[in-house]
């Protein structure tokens, strides 16, 4: 379970560093373009691949919570017989469409892995490294939540917050 709980994690940690690395990155582009009026070099091209790794890696995470947008009000609004076909063909698609997105991604990086990128000459397969990642966790992710609804059509992500997310005495925001 320890194993299980550090890997969940990992999506987590890597987006979280990387959107507290672009925010000091952009306060520092400012301050060195306002303060010293020499601003960092490749630091536009850094900044765009660090907000594809918070993307990229926050995807799995809010899945693992049912936390993307999923138009789950209008969803209320209808009869319990027509809305778990609908939230199963959700989750059958998203899995497929998933996995789709992410032997594309993987085809697109081997097809490019003498490319570079233009500023900062980063190869492309690093570049494209958190699309990969992403997707494919974020495609794990949601076939848990389709195994998950398939065994108990009443399952829904926010009545269970897994309790290897949370460190010990750590709380959940709404106890």
């Amino acid at each position: 379970m320890r194993k299980l709980s550090f890997f969940r994690a990992t999506d987590r940690n890597l987006a979280t560093t990387a959107l507290i690395m672009l925010v000091l990155l952009v306060f520092a582009q400012v301050i060195m373009r306002v303060v010293f009026l020499a601003p960092l070099v490749g630091a536009e091209e850094f900044v765009r691949y660090l907000l594809i790794w918070v993307v990229f890696l926050g995807m799995p995470y809010t899945t693992r919570f049912g936390d993307q947008i999923k138009m789950e009000e209008l969803q209320l609004f209808m009869p319990k017989w027509i809305r778990y076909p609908i939230r199963l063909l959700a989750l059958t698609s998203g899995c497929i469409i998933f996995c789709i997105v992410s032997i594309s991604a993987i085809y697109t990086t081997l097809s490019n892995l003498k490319n570079t990128t233009a500023t900062l000459s980063i190869p492309f397969w690093i570049f494209f490294t958190p699309t990969i990642l992403g997707f494919v966790l974020v495609t794990i992710e949601t076939g848990v939540r389709w195994a998950k609804f398939w065994k108990d059509p009443d399952y829904h992500a926010l009545d269970e917050l897994h309790d290897d997310t949370f460190e010990e005495g750590e709380s959940k925001l709404w106890e």
